[in-house]
């Protein structure tokens, strides 16, 4: 007979195995939550070996991008305290200013610093004079030092040699020094064979330049028999003077003259690079070889279409014009041999934009420098506080500083 279900044969639910029921149960979800958390880790955690996650990788590169200025091929600059400079065929030459006044060079080919004459700062007793000017001839050093009255002397065997007359080197040029003298003459030293040349020249040294084979040249403009006569003067080393007239150069005689007889060009500056003697006048850049002086070359004038004037200017080696043309708009032009028709201008206001973004470093005014040019054709510039390396068309050498400030102040 079929069982009807009695007490025996059904499933009693009580209180006391309800709970453990309950109690089963909940263990049972414990561990499926839990074997579903641990397998959902080791799947990330295996992601993560896999590949790497997409917002670390972006972190890890964002600084990089942030922190890197572009590359300026035409650039470098040296953070220093900067008293003077000069160079040659292998270093610039710079001497601090006080209280260290140590003398430094930097290495034309890899840009690197060191100590050429060590500082006087922290030191009391038995210090070197203050060394306030630096300029190099004949292989020698030559240092204006001291305190008013200037010293000048030239540094050979750890001892300075000169003479107490001269105040200021005003000009070299391989193995020439000119010599302002503290009775504002000028003196042709022969720094390689310690000798002097010509004494007491009568000029104060302001537009003088030397031949390397010790010719002077200075600008004149004088009335001469009822005629404005201007041109350049050559004195060679025996004292003797021959004067190369500009007043008959066509573009000067079409300018024409005021009517009080003055022309109304005039030589704006003069300046020197190797063996060419350069003279501007407005519009127009005219040279001569030192070495061959006979006449004038027109050298380079400015596109009739383009509002300007050669004032101050600097040559390169090949012949190159940096120009600053000084008018209301003041910019700098760049005239490369043979596209003298095609200057580049640099700027479109009183200064370069160095084209670096760092603070205190984004502009180039090399009207307030001292400008030099090294035999790679750099442009070598220090206004007092920094030294300038620029080249429109690329820095050449100084291979740890292009594009870069290297700080030399300690």
């Amino acid at each position: 007979m079929p069982c009807r279900q009695a007490p025996s044969c059904r499933q009693v639910i009580t209180n006391k195995n309800l709970k453990t029921i309950i109690m089963k149960k909940k263990q049972v979800l414990f561990f499926a939550l839990a074997a579903i958390l641990f397998m959902g880790t080791a799947q990330t955690a295996t992601a993560q070996k896999r590949k790497p996650n997409k917002r670390t990788t972006v972190q890890t590169h964002t600084p990089q991008r942030t922190s890197t200025e572009r590359f300026v091929k035409e650039v470098a600059f040296y953070n220093a305290r900067v008293n003077d400079f000069c160079i040659d065929s292998k270093y610039i030459y710079f001497v601090e200013k006080k209280p260290n006044n140590a003398v430094m060079k930097i290495d034309r080919q890899t840009g690197e610093v060191s100590t050429l004459l060590p500082g006087i700062a922290n030191v009391y007793e038995g210090r070197r004079d203050i060394i306030n000017k630096i300029s190099i001839a004949g292989g020698k050093f030559i240092f204006k030092y001291g305190d008013y009255p200037y010293k000048v002397g030239i540094l050979a065997n750890n001892k300075y040699y000169g003479s107490d007359k001269w105040e200021e080197v005003y000009r070299t040029n391989g193995d020439f020094a000119l010599i302002k003298t503290h009775s504002s003459s000028m003196e042709l030293y022969d720094v390689k064979n310690m000798k002097s040349v010509l004494v007491d020249i009568t000029r104060n040294g302001i537009g003088m330049e030397i031949g390397s084979d010790g010719s002077v040249w200075y600008p004149v403009r004088e009335w001469v028999n009822g005629k404005d006569l201007f041109g350049v003067i050559r004195l060679d080393k025996a004292g003797k003077k021959t004067f190369f007239d500009l007043t008959r150069q066509s573009y000067i005689v079409s300018e024409g003259t005021e009517d009080n007889g003055w022309h109304k060009v005039s030589i704006n500056y003069f300046t020197s690079r190797g063996d060419y003697l350069y003279v501007s006048c407005k519009r127009r850049i005219y040279r001569m070889n030192m070495l061959q002086p006979s006449a004038w070359e027109e050298y380079t004038k400015i596109p009739p279409t383009i509002d300007s004037q050669f004032y101050e200017f600097w040559p390169n080696w090949k012949g190159d014009i940096l120009n600053n043309d000084d008018g209301f708009t003041r910019r700098y032009y760049f005239y490369r041999v043979g596209a003298f028709n095609n200057p580049q201008c640099l700027s479109e206001g009183k200064y370069i934009k160095s084209g670096l973004s760092k603070f205190g470093w984004t502009e180039i005014w090399p009207s307030l420098y001292k400008v030099c040019v090294d035999v790679d054709n750099n442009y070598i510039m220090s206004g007092g506080g920094s030294i300038t390396i620029y080249n429109p068309d690329g820095v050449i050498g100084y291979s740890k500083a292009r594009s870069k400030v290297i700080d030399v102040v300690q």
